[in-house]
This record gives structure tokens, sequence and C-alpha cells, in this order.
């Protein structure tokens, strides 16, 4: 069931076919996306047991408590380097913005920052989040409406959790056997959406607009009989 509210807003379409080479901003994509390491654990490596790399041995310790600091040829590890234990899902984000990046005398890279995409459907997702997302009642937040042409779940970004991600890790979004993208007035508010949650300062007209727009929906779901 689809929890956010549909209402004549701000666009009249969300999403639109994306590019069939490359990767745009406004995209969507899958990508590996990673929770915060809360844990700082590492992959201790013990080098040292085996200096051929075939046979590693290798533990999972605290970082406090790492006891080998042995670079490690075959992972590109250099000794002052660590291999963190990460946890994470693929899932479909947003690209917010795409850019070759140069660092010292390293080879150019791809890299690409995205905000992940979590879908709404299951029951721990309450309408209530739901429609007070969409209401712009929380600036880490960007409501996304199902689209069954794209085949696109109803889904949340999370802003809180951008992250860069190399372009060679992404894959475009392709379950309704097309790419898709945030159409360019869409593109525009998840772009205000990003500016409030950096604490940037929106021009009165954009943030009247986002306030009216907020509005409607709450007055709706009132309407519905949905407790906020």
């Amino acid at each position: 069931m689809k929890k956010g509210i549909e209402i004549a807003g701000l666009v009249d379409e969300y999403y639109e076919p994306g590019p069939t080479k490359g990767i745009s901003s406004g995209q969507i994509v899958w990508i590996p996306a990673l929770y915060p390491n809360r844990d700082n654990v590492v992959i201790d490596i013990d080098v040292a047991s085996d200096p051929t790399e075939t046979r590693l041995q290798a533990f999972l310790r605290p970082l406090a408590q790492k006891e080998h600091h042995f670079p490690v040829k075959s992972l590109n590890l250099g000794e002052n380097e660590h291999a963190f234990v990460l946890t994470g899902k693929i899932r479909p984000a947003i690209v917010f913005s795409e850019n070759a990046s140069q660092w010292a005398k390293s080879p150019t890279e791809n890299l690409i920052l995205c905000v992940p995409i979590f879908r709404v459907a299951k029951p721990k997702f309450l309408q209530s989040f739901v429609l007070r997302t969409q209401a712009y009642q929380y600036a880490s937040k960007f409501y996304l409406p199902p689209d069954v042409s794209f085949n696109f779940e109803e889904g949340v970004a999370r802003l809180e959790l951008t992250q860069v991600v190399h372009q060679l890790v992404c894959q475009p979004f392709l379950e309704g056997l097309r790419p898709m993208m945030l159409t360019a007035d869409f593109l525009s508010l998840f772009r205000l959406q990003m500016t409030r949650f950096l604490g940037g300062i929106l021009a009165k007209e954009d943030q009247e607009k986002l306030e009216v727009y907020g509005d409607l929906i709450l007055e709706e779901a009132a309407k519905q009989g949905v407790k906020l």
C-alpha cells in the first residue's frame, strides 16, 4: 500500500528515462550503500606468516588491538592503512553529482556523490513518517513516490548517509528495463532539500514553495484521517 499522498503540487512528472551511457546527476543507480563504522573493527592480516600472500592469516580485531602493521601488496594496502570492516547493502541511490577527481600524481578517478534510497513498504515505516517526509518536515529526508513504468518502489532518500562511490561500482537502475532519473523539476527540489540539510540558506520563494506544498500534504492527510 502506498503511504504517500498523491496531490497536485510542485512538479508534473517525477521521473523520466535516464542516459543509456554514463552516469548523470539525478539518475537512479544501484550502489553498495555502506553504514557508518561505529565499532572500528579491522581485518588484521598477518603477512609475516606467508610473505607470498597466497594463504594469509587474518583476524577481526578492534583497531586499538591490531597486531600487524605490514603492507599487504595483494590488497594494495600500505603499512599505515587499515582494512576496516564495514556493513552495507546494495541499494538504489540518487546521483547528486559526478566528477573526475585528480589527487597528486594518482590517475584520474570518476567519483560520484550518491544519496541512498530506503524503500518504505515494511510496517516499521509508519505512514506518518512517510507523510512528514513528503511534507519536507525532515531536512535530512527526501520522499520519492513509486512509478510502475520504471518498476520503482516508494522510498525515502537519507541525505545523512550521502557517500562517495566510484563509478566502477555503480549500475544503472534497470528494474523497468530502461535507465531512470529525476525530472529537472524534481531534481531541483532534491537539490533544495540538500541545501537545507547542509545548512544553506534558501531563497525566500524556494522556502515558501516547500512550506506551501508541505501544508497541502498535511491538510490532505488530516482529511483522510491519518494521525501525524
